[in-house]
């Protein structure tokens, strides 16, 4: 396939039509984490009803290497970018990162939005060096703008970033789904377990004992699923939902937790992470009296006893959906900056590129690794073949004395049968 076919596959696979605008959404996720699922839904949803003319699709990060280059060849000045939101601008989750630091180089003349994000740089020699990196490369593409996802965030990106930043939620929150009709039964605990997470278990397990010892029965999930593909996105994300809306109690440490908590009505306590994203995140949902944070087990058992009554909430998305439009606007009406080429920086494309020939480098040492582990395996089987080798052999050689010393009984047992039988004859004749 030559680059014109390629190219023109890319414009099948993504509904691109010349004259037309797209509306490209970039790093979406391609795994199970049903509330990285819920921004893309949400996002794609946002930007749907905004430019309702337009092709809206998103490249995921599965296809971002392979189609990214066509997409380049192929993009027009009225075609737009959307980096997705959520909690991964920073040091934590460097793939992501890296995708953004590539996009931010390499489109330069389109405008680039970044949705609603919390920034989490550790406090660390390695992540000082990689928000230089980020601001260096964000502040080099004039178009690019900056969504925060929290006030915490938003003052961390005006402090450090040239481009233009605003603050908005979780794009989640621009959804609905109350279902009054839903019965509600059980408490849910959805709980992470992964770097984010600070919950002691000591402590899960007392408040479960505690809400036993109410009379409640609990159940367990997780936004993270196992059995994710791209087909059936939407409906495991419907699947996910669904979980949510039919418990009486959420008791959560996700983000996402909280927020399909309130997205559903349902009454929810939740506990901060590691980064406080979920404290910070908790401040655009202090105006619902069915969401309620707590910092131990003390104050989850108050927060019990205030929302055990409770049998659903009212939730409105409107005024999130109005924010979203308002600012969508602004950004529409800010100036263009044409460069006419992509950022060439040699220091840029090494810090856009430079974590992933790091990770080639790992993959390497992990090969080279894997190889001399196979060498010893396969001495291992070789060794073990040999032994099977000797005792079949001692089992052939067992088995072959076992048939002999079998005929020789057989043939002993024969000699005595006939011995036997003649003194029997003798003794009948002399009786004659």
């Amino acid at each position: 396939m030559d680059y014109i076919d390629y190219c023109n596959e890319i414009k099948k696979k993504y509904n691109m039509i010349d004259g037309k605008r797209n509306i490209f959404i970039i790093g979406t996720p391609n795994h199970g984490n049903m509330g990285d699922q819920a921004i893309w839904y949400a996002t794609q949803r946002i930007m749907e009803d905004f430019f309702k003319d337009s092709n809206v699709t998103d490249i995921d990060i599965g296809d971002f290497w392979t189609d990214i280059g066509a997409i380049a060849g192929l993009i027009q000045e009225q075609d737009i970018i959307v980096l997705p939101g959520g909690g991964n601008l920073g040091n934590i989750y460097m793939d992501d990162e890296m995708i953004r630091r590539s996009i931010v180089t390499y489109f330069p003349n389109n405008r680039l939005v970044l949705f609603p994000q919390t920034i989490y740089f550790s406090d660390d020699e390695n992540g000082r060096t990689e928000l230089k990196k980020s601001i260096r490369i964000y502040g080099s593409n004039k178009n690019l703008v900056l969504m925060a996802r929290d006030t915490h965030s938003y003052k961390v990106m005006r402090d450090n970033f040239a481009n233009d930043v605003f603050v908005l939620p979780d794009v989640v929150l621009s959804l609905n789904f109350v279902n009054e009709d839903k019965q509600r039964k059980d408490v849910l605990f959805c709980f992470r377990n992964d770097a984010e997470g600070v919950m002691d278990s000591r402590v899960i397990s007392e408040m479960e004992e505690f809400l036993r010892q109410k009379g409640e029965k609990i159940k367990y999930t997780d936004t993270q699923i196992e059995n994710y593909t791209k087909k059936e996105r939407e409906h495991l994300l419907n699947n996910k939902i669904e979980e949510f809306q039919t418990a009486r109690l959420v008791v959560t440490d996700r983000l996402h937790g909280m927020i399909f908590s309130a997205i559903t009505g349902t009454p929810c306590i939740v506990f901060d992470n590691f980064n406080s994203k979920v404290k910070n995140a908790f401040l655009d949902l202090k105006c619902l009296d069915y969401i309620m944070m707590a910092s131990d087990k003390e104050e989850f058992a108050t927060d019990y006893e205030l929302l055990k009554k409770k049998r659903g909430g009212i939730y409105d998305e409107k005024p999130v959906i109005e924010r979203f439009v308002i600012t969508l606007e602004e950004i529409m009406q800010l100036p263009s900056a044409k460069s006419g080429q992509k950022d060439n920086s040699i220091q840029n494309q090494i810090d856009a590129l430079g974590s992933w020939s790091l990770k080639v480098g790992a993959l390497q040492e992990q090969l080279k690794e894997q190889k001399d582990e196979l060498v010893v395996y396969k001495g291992w089987v070789t060794n073990l073949q040999r032994q099977n080798d000797e005792l079949r052999n001692v089992l052939n050689a067992t088995q072959d004395r076992e048939r002999q010393w079998n005929i020789q009984q057989r043939e002993l047992y024969n000699c005595i049968k006939s011995e036997r039988e003649k003194n029997a004859k003798k003794r009948l004749g002399g009786r004659k």
